[in-house]
């Protein structure tokens, strides 16, 4: 297919580190995303690979994490390993990705990935809309990056807001491409600044700024009259820390279809916890992310 390309990433023999050359994908002008790894005829002690990318457009080593569910992708000498639909959808939007092994090899290793404009892969790869490849969507609560009350200890059902007194609803700005339209949620990804954070959060979705804005460190409460705004809700897998990583993050591969109103573009949300927890930090930052595949 045109504009393919194949990049070869070395695993070094170095020791317990397993990780391999990083792989700038920011270096293009169109997203790509790799949708297979062609396997050279020695695999040096390596049975299976993981995927992992960072947020940190310099590509910092420490700030690597794993695409969730981790999915090892198991090699075989000779042939081409196809790279899951949730894996793809995971390199979206980030700047940096790279292979961990699961051994040191005996040799360095190179192996090839091959690369697809992220507009081209369908079906077996990443779900782009009509238009071309998902868009990548920041919230924000108050209108700036969100920086959380954290009253005091979360009980499991609390909401999570920038103040305990003066709530605001989370905004995903431009979620639909044109008033009126709207698309499919394919990714959701938090993280925060507080490391070994475990809660599950779920986001309750409109379509509509909601009355209740709720407060942050209180039980939630969603009114009668939201009804007609309200578009269900997203659980999110148990917050994480990998490794020695200095943040905790979570990320959601799904499928949730939305449409906004005539007038309206963006779309709103309340964040809830699951699981009570104690290791908050009052200002701490939670961002949320979404990959829109937008109609």
């Amino acid at each position: 297919m045109a504009d393919s390309f194949i990049q070869p990433i070395t695993i070094p023999n170095a020791g317990a580190a397993v990780a391999s050359t990083a792989y700038q994908l920011t270096r293009h002008t169109r997203p790509y995303v790799p949708v297979s790894i062609l396997v050279p005829d020695n695999l040096r002690g390596v049975s299976t690979v993981k995927i992992q990318v960072t947020n940190d457009p310099l590509g910092g080593a420490s700030t690597f994490v794993d695409i969730a569910p981790v999915t090892p992708i198991p090699l075989t000498v000779s042939t081409e390993a196809i790279i899951p639909e949730h894996v793809r959808l995971g390199i979206l939007g980030r700047p940096w990705v790279r292979l961990v092994s699961d051994a040191n090899p005996s040799a360095d290793l190179t192996l090839n990935l091959s690369f697809l404009p992220a507009e081209d892969v369908h079906g077996g790869g990443a779900l782009a809309s009509q238009a071309g490849a998902p868009a990548t969507v920041a919230a924000t609560l108050n209108g700036t990056s969100p920086e959380i009350a954290a009253a005091g200890d979360y009980a499991a059902g609390d909401v999570l807001n920038d103040s305990a007194s003066a709530g605001h609803a989370w905004v995903i700005p431009n979620a639909a491409r044109a008033a009126g339209r709207g698309g499919i949620i394919e990714k959701v990804l938090v993280t925060c600044d507080v490391e070994g954070m475990i809660p599950r959060f779920r986001l309750h979705m409109f379509n509509a700024l909601p009355g209740n804005l709720n407060n942050d460190n209180v039980a939630l409460v969603l009114n009668e009259d939201e009804r007609d705004n309200y578009l269900g809700f997203i659980d999110m897998p148990p917050l994480q820390t990998t490794g020695s990583s200095q943040f905790s993050w979570s990320q959601l591969i799904d499928r949730f279809p939305f449409k906004c109103p005539a007038g309206v573009t963006d779309l709103w949300f309340i964040l809830q916890t699951l699981d009570a927890f104690t290791n908050e930090v009052a200002g701490m930052i939670v961002d949320v992310s979404f990959v829109i595949a937008q109609d």
